[in-house]
């Protein structure tokens, strides 16, 4: 059975007591996010068949990189990496030179007995069809570290082109072969670990709206946090170009 992150989860520190209640842990939302760096031989084969390609917000399509970088909408991964999700928000459009259009929304990294990948929901010419595997995820486990905080960082996950991703691109003019790979994933995010000490502080501060009002002006400082890990995400520009060279 392959795994996301290969036991490393258990590097969060958590005592066996919390460990035997609470088995998973819960990807925070809205906390980092996961990149794809386009490989050459994807830009090539798109830029061969004339297709255009941009984002479905909130993700971001840095096309001088180029990359798209998709933020987290949460998940779950139990304890040992086994089996888990992690979700995310927005898409990726394509605009064939033929008329035909794709649209991939809300793609989610998936662990399972089968192996890592990643679906996506796929709208083809305004229409959704349903939701489709698009790429198999090759890993070294070595490549993903976690750290005390909770936050675990993923790289150079290598994503490989499925059987029905091939034929959806088939169909705008894209020529691709299964199993060719299309881009390097890096994902970086935070897991929320439960702890039953935080349900009385929660209770104790319905007793006093106010109080939970002034404390809002906290969040935005903790969300302008969040900056930090796209920067993070960004550095890994360097590997991932590294890896695209071998693509070809």
């Amino acid at each position: 059975m392959k795994k996301l992150f290969a036991g490393s989860l258990m590097a969060l520190g958590v005592a066996s007591a919390q460990v035997s209640a609470a088995p998973t842990v819960q990807v925070e939302a809205s906390k980092g996010g996961t990149i794809l760096y386009f490989s050459n031989r994807l830009l090539g084969a798109l830029d061969a068949a004339g297709v255009t390609v941009d984002d479905v917000k909130p993700a971001r399509l840095n096309a001088s990189k180029p990359r798209i970088r998709f933020p987290l909408s949460g998940g779950v991964l139990d304890l040992d990496g086994t089996i888990g999700e992690i979700n995310h928000l927005g898409g990726l459009k394509l605009a064939g030179a033929n008329g035909q259009a794709a649209v991939l929304h809300n793609f989610v990294l998936e662990a399972g007995s089968e192996g890592v990948f990643v679906t996506g929901v796929v709208e083809l010419n305004g229409s959704i069809v349903g939701r489709a595997t698009l790429f198999e995820i090759r890993h070294d486990p070595d490549d993903i570290t976690v750290g005390d905080d909770g936050r675990i960082r993923a790289r150079r996950m290598n994503a490989l082109l499925t059987a029905e991703a091939a034929e959806l691109l088939a169909l705008l003019d894209v020529i691709l072969e299964e199993n060719n790979k299309v881009g390097v994933l890096s994902s970086n995010l935070r897991t929320l670990v439960d702890d039953d000490s935080d349900d009385s502080d929660s209770d104790d501060s319905d007793s006093d709206d106010s109080d939970s009002d002034d404390s809002d002006s906290d969040d935005s400082d903790s969300d302008d946090s969040d900056s930090d890990d796209s920067d993070s995400d960004d550095s890994d520009s360097d590997d991932s170009d590294s890896d695209d060279s071998d693509s070809d």
